[in-house]
């Protein structure tokens, strides 16, 4: 690999690890509000384990190793919908309105993935399947 693409690389694992860093600060600050209730704690709990999970961190070993696969995109892009259905499964709304969100993230996240293919094809970098 040259220097471009393992620079682009090392950016995506730095921003990948703060992102994961930064839901986990934002959501633990959320138990703090006092209008927090007890299961609104719980479930802050339950939904941080997506942020530890196994998928996460075969996603940062992808990035630091520098191989990117087709596995590596599927993780990030089953995380984002993860924690999209999880938010969904605990917001008071119509079912109507939470499928409109979820169906709105969804797509916002496989564009996002689609963007993230065709860079690592534009950088010309390996994408093993």
């Amino acid at each position: 690999m040259n220097t471009v693409q393992k620079q682009y690389i090392a950016e995506w694992h730095d921003n990948f690890v703060n992102y994961t860093a930064k839901i986990c600060s934002f959501v633990d600050s959320m138990k703090l509000l006092p209008e927090a209730t007890d299961p609104d704690k719980q479930a802050i709990e339950l939904f941080k384990y997506l942020l530890h999970s196994k998928d996460v961190a075969d996603v940062e070993k992808d990035l630091s190793d520098g191989i990117i696969k087709k596995s590596t995109l599927d993780k990030i892009e089953k995380l984002d919908k993860d924690m999209v259905n999880f938010a969904i499964e605990h917001i008071s709304a119509s079912p109507v309105f939470k499928d409109i969100l979820k169906r709105i993230s969804y797509h916002q996240i496989e564009f996002s993935k689609q963007v993230c293919a065709e860079r690592l094809n534009e950088l010309q970098i390996p994408f093993e399947e």
